[in-house]
């Protein structure tokens, strides 16, 4: 089943929450809009010999609407379908655009919005920006070419780039419906799979070449996603890579769906990162992901480096909050791949936060750090939500899972986790073996905090509970990592099972993985008293009387810039928190 985030219950003031790395929020908020002047086009009744400047005197084609030159103010209109590109550049916009005046594309009608399709592919997009500022593409239908080839596929629904030594900025894509960009599949050689094409999507933001540097992008409020189902040949939603500077950029609000992650059929390994990644972040700077739906992407990819619903990479402080993920997830199932994940603070993030997210039904992790860069630090996932992920049944991905080099800083406290599927898959092989609460792999040497953190599972095929599985084969690892005041439950299950390095240890309670890390100080297991679990978010509401109510350890002193409140906007209680995601004041 579906389940929407109910944002309204769960809406808390963007201040409470602003936590990155110099305590600011990354928003962009455009200034007053000109009119000085509008364009129409008309694909059914306009004439291009008309002027184009009121809706009695359309024009009909873009080829005629990229003839005009465009001041910041200005409005290019469109009724109907289209087939052409728009593209603003130094061409087109001399002036070079002015971010309080931007120049606004969209439909005549923001309620029967005009429909544009590529006609030229290759480096650019159905719409491209680039190398100019101050430009809103707002209700528009944008649709890949129907006959892909690398003629007529771009690389971009929107494309934004800047080739220039200029910074551009005041960059707006709102309230559009944007798919079919399945570049990869245009651009491979047919004859030769082994040869790897170009990947697209359906927003790009393209770091390089140019080192001017791409600043205050808005993308607001779009359905981001494949024309044909789950296998879609859609590379990516929105997605691009780094080069140059790439700061304040704000992903709010969109549904992204329906991702494949190019064509299916293609040899493992031919497929690459980030390709199948609903929302990917890639070389940005105080970034902010919220209030995005992501569901059903990957399920073409059969190689490891993803796909994720949300991932980051080369990444400086991130805040992601107020999400809801899910099926992420091959199709059919496919077991000689990785990730799946829904959330993934990648390789060379530094200064991020994950908060109040709902993920469910992912392939693996719900949530996910990751680093062989040995830079990551400073990552926080808080108050988050996972449920039934890792029906891949692969131990090595628990609900949240860890697997790093080098020494990062994590904090990891007040989630719940929730997994009650059946695992039927061959005694003592990954797939489909069972769900674990918490994983760690790599051999990193992290420290941080792990703490009042709610796990809940049911048994694996073997009859015993995964709890905290920590299977590191380093002799004498033991990070500095401070682990304390976490709850487990099994459910059905008959023991607890678990690793630590490579120590197979087992029991009715964490006491011998407590003694062999001398880590675990007060963890507790048994019945938390959540209201009914499987039902989504508000089904981990803590009963009156809860076990776990007033049981955490007071993380206040020993984290990054805390919380002020819960997954479900409660204020946290002072003194000793909740464990879990309710940290509501005590019953």
């Amino acid at each position: 089943m579906n389940r929407q985030l109910d944002v309204a219950a769960r809406s808390i003031a963007i201040a409470l929450t602003a936590v990155l790395a110099d305590g600011s929020t990354p928003t962009f908020t455009p200034s007053n809009v000109s009119t000085s002047g509008v364009y129409y086009f008309n694909s059914a009744t306009g004439n291009d010999a008309n002027d184009c400047r009121s809706a009695a005197n359309a024009c009909k084609t873009i080829a005629k609407a990229m003839l005009h030159t465009y001041a910041p103010g200005e409005k290019l209109l469109f009724v109907g379908s289209f087939a052409g590109n728009v593209t603003m550049t130094p061409k087109t916009v001399p002036s070079l655009g002015d971010p309080a005046k931007p120049i606004i594309i969209g439909s005549m009608d923001p309620a029967n919005r005009a429909t544009i399709t590529a006609k030229v592919g290759g480096e650019t997009g159905i719409v491209q920006i680039s190398g100019v500022s101050g430009i809103t593409v707002t209700d528009l239908i944008l649709r890949g070419p129907a006959t892909a080839t690398a003629g007529t596929m771009p690389r971009g629904g929107v494309m934004v780039q800047n080739p220039s030594s200029r910074q551009i900025r005041g960059l707006i894509i709102r309230n559009s419906d944007i798919g079919g960009i399945a570049r990869y599949e245009a651009s491979r050689n047919r004859s030769d799979p082994n040869i790897q094409g170009d990947f697209g999507a359906n927003i790009f933001i393209e770091g390089w070449p140019g080192a001017g540097g791409i600043s205050d992008v808005l993308i607001e409020n779009n359905h981001v996603h494949g024309l044909n189902g789950v296998t879609s040949y859609d590379d990516t939603g929105i997605a691009g890579f780094g080069g140059q500077p790439i700061t304040n950029i704000t992903v709010r609000g969109n549904r992204v769906y329906d991702i494949g992650g190019g064509p299916p059929g293609l040899p493992p390994g031919r497929a690459y990162p980030p390709m199948g990644d609903g929302i990917q972040a890639n070389g940005w700077s105080n970034v902010l992901i919220e209030h995005n739906v992501v569901h059903d992407v990957g399920a073409n990819m059969k190689n490891c480096g993803g796909p994720a619903g949300i991932l980051t990479i080369n990444v400086d402080g991130a805040l992601i909050q107020f999400n809801e993920v899910y099926n992420v997830q091959p199709a059919p199932r496919y077991d000689n791949g990785c990730d799946w994940i829904g959330i993934d603070l990648d390789n060379n993030t530094i200064n991020s936060v994950v908060q109040y997210n709902y993920t469910h039904d992912n392939f693996n992790s719900g949530l996910y750090i990751f680093d062989v860069s040995g830079t990551a630090n400073n990552l926080t996932l808080r108050y988050n939500i996972s449920e039934n992920d890792n029906w891949g049944g692969y131990l090595g991905f628990g609900a949240i899972a860890i697997s790093v080099s080098g020494a990062p800083n994590v904090y990891i406290y007040g989630n719940t986790t929730f997994n009650n599927r059946t695992y039927s898959g061959p005694l003592y092989q990954n797939a489909n073996q069972g769900a674990a609460a918490f994983s760690i792999a790599g051999n990193g040497n992290f420290g941080g905090l792990i703490a009042n953190n709610l796990f809940i599972v049911g048994p694996m095929n073997d009859g015993a509970c995964g709890g905290f599985i920590a299977r590191v084969y380093q002799p004498g690892w033991n990070p500095p990592v401070n682990i304390k005041n976490n709850h487990f439950q099994c459910v059905g299950g008959s023991r607890w099972e678990g690793f630590w390095r490579n120590d197979f240890l087992t029991g009715q309670d964490f006491s011998s993985i407590a003694a062999a890390s001398s880590k675990f100080q007060n963890t507790t297991t048994g019945d938390p008293m959540i209201t009914a679990g499987g039902i989504g978010p508000n089904g981990y509401v803590l009963k009156r009387g809860s076990p776990i109510i007033g049981a955490g350890t007071d993380y206040r002193p020993l984290v990054p810039s805390p919380p002020t409140a819960d997954y479900f906007g409660n204020s946290i209680s002072a003194g000793a928190p909740n464990i879990g995601a309710d940290a509501a004041a005590h019953r």
